[in-house]
């Protein structure tokens, strides 16, 4: 694993926090909305994560930099 990868991933994670941030923020703010302009009640927003899929897995990159001695 390169440094830029572990930089990358670092930053991914960074960055999902910040808009789990921006969610929460947004419903504290509208604690006490009880309609938008359309009429509809407002509803708390979540933020569900996901897996982003890498070309290899932890182990296979670890057992490939290990070998290259």
């Amino acid at each position: 694993m390169s440094i830029f990868s572990a930089m990358n991933i670092s930053a991914s994670g960074m960055t999902a926090q910040q808009f789990r941030t921006d969610i929460i923020a947004e419903n504290i703010a509208n604690v006490n909305t009880t309609r938008d302009q359309y009429g509809n009640t407002y509803r708390r927003q979540t933020v569900v994560f996901e897996e982003k899929s890498v070309a290899n897995s932890f182990y296979e990159t670890c057992k490939s930099s290990c070998c290259k001695r």
